[in-house]
């Protein structure tokens, strides 16, 4: 046996048993579309015999080609994989001599297919990476001792972390895309070896991120900062302190704020995360992340912000972030969190604090923004929860865009060009937190954050179903502006003090089209649905499982015909396996009843949040069959002008994001869907009426709308009968009235509300020329909103609602 043969038998043994690899995606034939039937190359991007054992094990695995098999084409035998460079190393010698340099297999193969175009050969980009840690290692002048401690340090990295390696297989690139409108020349092909070396210096970069700071370089660069110095001597004199006493302030609001992020804290923590998601979780699902790969790719820096319904969102998150061959973001989380043991634990995975308020400190807002401009020059991703706080009731809430604001006077500052916003639907079957967000909406103290009551939570954990993580259209914020900002590049400044006069109002259209991408991304599950269906038998005691399936397969048709957004994730089983899911799970105490097959719920509440998740999505549709079951006869164009009236509130309060153009389309959509369900009839191509038959299908669907509209109705009402009442009164009065509806109409849920939705509805008024410039209304165009609206209620709850003083 060769001494090449040997070497190779012991280093695929070690391999073998040492190496634990993951793959990015999980799935590569399926999820690249690869043709096993077309020839393969792959492409490494420098030259290791272990790389290429550690691939040949995973394609035998996984049932991709041998990389040690040669291509045959045409008659002509050559190695299915090429190195981008090809390094010497000690071992050379030992290794098979028939190894080409990779410029000249890579012409052969681009002469043959210029030959026979009908080849299209694929390529395939590998990454194979196994410690990820950013630290810089030492260059050595001396070529032998380089290669040989090179070698060692490889072998070091295989024994101490060969079961943390990952494998990243990039998308198919075709021969056929190569070499169209190019000539095929030495320049070409060294062309392309660059853009190549390119693309493996940013996966690189996206896997392993920057060096960490240390504390003397973070402190040394935010202290002898202009903007930092000027802030500190405005300081001392505001306040009549020393220059040194502000400094160490200043010292003082950094050591509060930054992390201090650790690889191997990051390594050992994903190892106990693995531990705990695959215990409760039946899965984790991910889509979309190929859009953060394509941002990397094109050097973008990327700002996260995720919707916010539970404590979980941080470290799945970050979880999900590093097993797609990431670097975790750095968080924004709340001082509140910033307690004994876990601030210390949450700095070294990445999370910076921020506290709750502080619109009027100067001081400390300075030093957080040059603390993010930091985090960005440095290269790092960023994440921030822009709802403030978990969601207590399953709708988004409306965002706080103090963080915001500070990212992109930091882009537009300092010129940051390359900033990538993406949204995040984060989407959970089971919530940890939730029976404690329904004690807070009762009335109940807000629970304590101590590390024993997170322990607790975690102890009591059992099967939490399946979680979701989806990843929104990405928003270009320097593209935004500049679509939205005339002449944007004069207002480049690089004062501190400067705040252009447009920000604040284009913060808050950046902030509303974020929180329309996170709905747009939303996952759809059995909880939501059952829960919907549930809740819209509220004045019965029990209804039937077939009741329940038929209104579910309702559901799912409105939802696969009539697609909320491409990006929107509806489940692939049928009403009837979606409900043996419900029954596995139960976390809201339905029981069944074999003989009668009827079921009882006893957490109506709970399901209120979950069908909050999902209420955006059937809000549209929902609302066409409140108008058609209210008028049982009705023409298309009253539905088109009703509904016109009513949506500028639900796109406000639900972030939907149908526009003025789009929404007559989306109303026929749905009124065809309703049709084709057999649930409504067309008498002529205007006049609609109600199936008698499936009556109670459309009058179900009609209750996922009814709690809001029955909410506005309130507002309005009270609006009419003191038009000079201010937000906080009415707010009050609005829960008095709605909690006093829910007794004597003997609800059994009270409906899930964040208190802002009260003063976006005002807003939504003023926006919408329901009051003038002295904030006085326009009586007649609100009487006649009010009108519309309690039309669509009961007489009964109207009657409540009219005599309520």
């Amino acid at each position: 046996m060769s001494l090449y043969r040997i070497y190779f038998n012991c280093l695929s043994f070690l391999i073998k048993f040492l190496i634990k690899n993951k793959l990015i995606p999980i799935n590569p034939i399926k999820e690249l579309h690869i043709d096993l039937n077309k020839p393969m190359l792959y492409i490494l991007p420098y030259s290791s015999i272990s790389d290429l054992i550690i691939l040949q094990k995973q394609c035998k695995k996984i049932g991709l080609p041998d990389p040690f098999i040669k291509n045959n084409i045409n008659g002509t035998k050559l190695q299915s994989y090429i190195f981008i460079e090809n390094k010497k190393y000690i071992f050379k010698h030992f290794l098979s001599n028939t190894w080409l340099d990779s410029i000249n297999i890579f012409k052969i193969y681009l002469d043959l297919h210029k030959k026979n175009p009908n080849l299209n050969i694929q390529i395939l980009p590998i990454f194979i990476i196994i410690n990820r840690s950013p630290k810089i290692r030492k260059i050595y002048t001396n070529i032998i001792l380089s290669n040989l401690l090179n070698s060692i340090k490889k072998l070091i990295e295989i024994i101490r972390l060969g079961r943390d390696s990952f494998i990243m297989f990039s998308p198919i690139v075709y021969f056929n895309r190569i070499i169209q409108h190019n000539d095929i020349n030495i320049n070409f092909i060294n062309k392309l070896i660059r853009i190549s070396k390119i693309y493996y210096l940013r996966q690189k970069k996206a896997m392993i991120g920057p060096k960490p700071f240390s504390n003397y370089e973070l402190f040394h660069k935010l202290l002898t900062s202009k903007i930092i110095k000027k802030v500190i001597t405005d300081e001392s004199r505001n306040k009549n302190i020393s220059i040194k006493k502000a400094k160490q302030n200043a010292i003082d609001i950094i050591k509060e704020i930054a992390a201090n992020f650790s690889y191997e804290s990051i390594r050992w923590i994903d190892k106990f995360l693995g531990y705990i998601f695959k215990r409760f979780y039946k899965k984790i699902n991910v889509n979309h992340i190929d859009r953060v790969h394509k941002l990397i790719q094109n050097g973008f820096k990327i700002v996260y912000i995720p919707s916010h319904r539970s404590h979980m969102d941080y470290l799945l998150l970050s979880y999900v972030l590093y097993n797609q061959g990431l670097v975790p973001p750095h968080i924004a989380a709340g001082n509140n969190l910033n307690f004994w043991p876990t601030g210390n634990i949450f700095r070294r995975l990445g999370a910076f604090f921020i506290r709750r308020t502080f619109k009027s400190n100067k001081f400390y807002s300075t030093i957080f923004r040059e603390y993010l401009y930091e985090l960005f020059i440095h290269g790092y991703s960023i994440e921030y929860f822009i709802e403030g706080g978990r969601s207590r009731t399953g709708y988004l809430l409306k965002p706080k865009t103090g963080i915001l604001s500070m990212t992109l006077q930091t882009m537009i500052r300092n010129g940051l060009y390359q900033i990538a916003i993406v949204p995040i639907y984060i989407g959970y079957e089971y919530i940890i937190e939730v029976e404690s967000y329904i004690k807070e909406l009762y009335g109940n103290k807000k629970e304590n954050k101590k590390i024993f009551s997170i322990l607790n939570k975690f102890y009591k954990l059992q099967n939490l179903g399946q979680s979701h993580i989806n990843f929104g259209k990405p928003i270009y914020l320097w593209q935004y502006l500049n679509n939205h900002i005339f002449d944007l590049h004069n207002h480049i400044k690089t004062s501190e003090t400067h705040k252009p006069f447009w920000l604040n109002k284009i913060v808050n259209f950046i902030a509303i089209d974020i929180m329309i991408n996170i709905n747009n991304s939303s996952t759809v599950n059995a909880i939501n649905l059952f829960s919907t269906a549930l809740l819209s038998t509220l004045h019965e005691n029990s209804t039937t499982s077939i009741y329940l399936i038929e209104q579910v397969e309702c559901y799912l048709k409105i939802l696969r015909n009539v697609p909320y957004t491409l990006d929107t994730i509806i489940p692939n089983e049928n009403a009837y396996q979606l409900f043996r899911e419900v029954l596995k799970i139960n976390k809201f105490g339905i029981q069944s009843y074999c003989i009668t097959k009827k079921f009882i719920y006893n957490n109506a509440m709970l399901m209120t949040y979950y069908r909050n998740n999902i209420c955006h999505l059937l809000a549209l549709p929902s609302l066409i069959a409140c108008i058609i079951f209210h008028y049982k006869l009705i023409s298309r164009r009253n539905i088109y002008y009703q509904v016109k009236q009513i949506y500028p509130f639900l796109k406000a309060e639900l972030f939907l994001h149908y526009t003025n153009e789009t929404l007559n389309n989306a109303i026929d959509n749905f009124i065809n869907e309703l049709n084709s369900q057999k649930i409504i009839y067309f008498i002529d191509k205007d006049q609609i009426i109600i199936n008698s038959q499936r009556i109670k299908l459309i009058r179900l669907l009609a209750a996922g709308i009814y709690e809001i509209l029955q909410r506005y109705v309130v507002i309005l009402f009270l609006l009419n009968k003191n038009p000079e009442i201010n937000k906080n009164t009415l707010e009050k009065k609005s829960i008095a009235l709605i909690k006093y509806i829910s007794v004597l109409d003997n609800i059994k849920s009270r409906e899930l509300f964040d208190k802002s939705i009260f003063f976006t509805f005002i807003d939504t008024l003023r926006e919408n020329n329901y009051m003038n410039s002295q904030k006085k209304y326009f009586l007649t165009k609100k009487n006649k909103l009010y009108i519309i609206l309690a039309n669509l209620i009961s007489t009964n709850i109207r009657l409540i609602i009219e005599t309520f003083n």
